[in-house]
């Protein structure tokens, strides 16, 4: 169209309108208009650095829902900085209400609209965490055990799992740096929740880490967990400033 040139409009429903099927199966999908109130928690050592300020607080949220935090531990130990911040959320007359809790380490860069990604296939889970990787040149995804497998299926294990593009994959396992779980799964298990293992057992070394000794106890209860892969979360050094 030609700059000061009058125009002759028709009538149109506009475009969600002309393609209504396809924009209310998107919005059913997204559950916005289920309850998404989250409560965000982070442990941290005491300092946030900027590249995660940035990015956590750019992050898209739920249009009109309740969201809450980040609520912060300083200094203590991860695990019992986790269980510290949940017994707080239960023991509160309205974060106790809250239908999410949200896990967002220090140093975790997540996308804009990682939190609108997990609701949206959070589904029947009872948690589902972004896509990250362990640091360093031979870095690992945080995704552990695969329940489809099922010549490894005969127990529950923390076996390495290989990432599948976009997908919302169960697992038996995974890190906690960017993860959504409903608020229902920290009632139905007893606290502690998280416990970071270090002893000896039958004269051999046990250690286990805060997450692992949590998803252990979940599975325990029949709760199921998925790691979505279109959730593409940056893992941050900040020693070297390199987003792994």
């Amino acid at each position: 169209m030609e700059s000061g040139r009058p125009m002759l409009f028709s009538p149109s429903p506009g475009h969600h309108n002309q393609n209504y099927a396809k924009e209310v199966s998107r919005i059913v999908k997204s559950g916005i208009f289920n309850d998404l109130s989250t409560v965000l928690i982070t442990p941290t050592r005491g300092w946030l650095h900027c590249a995660h300020v940035v990015a956590s607080s750019g992050m898209i949220r739920p249009f009109n829902h309740k969201i809450a935090g980040p609520l912060y531990a300083r200094g203590m130990e991860v695990g019992e900085a986790y269980n510290q911040l949940i017994a707080d959320i239960l023991e509160n007359p309205e974060y106790s209400k809250f239908k999410f809790i949200l896990t967002l380490e220090d140093d975790m860069i997540p996308p804009l609209d990682g939190m609108i990604r997990l609701y949206r296939n959070i589904g029947d889970y009872d948690g589902i965490g972004g896509l990250y990787w362990t640091k360093g040149e031979n870095g690992l995804p945080l995704m552990f055990g695969d329940p489809t497998n099922s010549e490894v299926n005969t127990e529950i294990n923390f076996l390495p799992v290989v990432p599948k593009t976009n997908e919302t994959q169960p697992v038996y396992g995974s890190g906690m740096g960017f993860n959504l779980w409903k608020m229902d799964v920290f009632r139905r298990m007893e606290a502690p929740w998280f416990e970071t293992v270090a002893k000896v057992e039958n004269g051999a070394g046990v250690t286990m880490t805060q997450d692992i000794a949590f998803f252990k106890k979940a599975h325990a209860l029949g709760m199921k967990f998925a790691i979505d892969t279109s959730c593409r979360v940056g893992h941050f050094d900040v020693d070297q400033e390199i987003v792994w």
